[in-house]
């Protein structure tokens, strides 16, 4: 598994679905991606990714087909190494994820998902942090994070 060392950005997982389903702020995902030679693909994203492409299925919004295609190009992105499992020490994450909840989460209103995100690049120590949630985004700030913050088309 990978270290947080070998990564320069964090995308979380509402913003790495652009780059398997086409919707708005996919082209802007896709131009920030290409400037990543791998991207960290924690468990947390893994199925939180696959199960969101699942949910578009569901709601109609993917054919069967469609959906094999971009669970296929996930498992593409593994093989070629531009997705990297990467993990950080179960312990270390959920002591910052209460850290920051303690310090923060009142006056962010993360959820509970958005406080692994943060943690895992701030355990990690991968230094930005892509995101599309204004709430994660000040949380990642509030946590020493560099933020990209995804922004909607005009």
């Amino acid at each position: 598994m990978a270290t947080g060392t070998d990564f320069r950005v964090y995308f979380d997982t509402g913003v790495l679905v652009k780059l398997y389903y086409l919707e708005p702020g996919s082209a802007q995902v896709a131009a920030r991606a290409a400037r990543e030679v791998r991207l960290p693909f924690p468990p947390l994203i893994e199925i939180e990714l696959r199960n969101a492409l699942r949910l578009l299925q569901g709601r109609g919004l993917l054919r069967p087909t469609q959906l094999a295609s971009a669970l296929a190009l996930i498992d593409e992105d593994i093989a070629a190494g531009r997705l990297v499992r990467s993990s950080a020490e179960p312990a270390a994450l959920h002591a910052c994820a209460e850290e920051l909840s303690r310090r923060h989460g009142a006056r962010t209103k993360c959820r509970t998902l958005d406080l692994l995100h943060v943690s895992h690049a701030v355990v990690a120590a991968i230094p930005r942090f892509f995101t599309g949630d204004h709430r994660q985004a000040a949380l990642a700030k509030l946590a020493g994070l560099r933020v990209d913050l995804l922004t909607p088309p005009s």
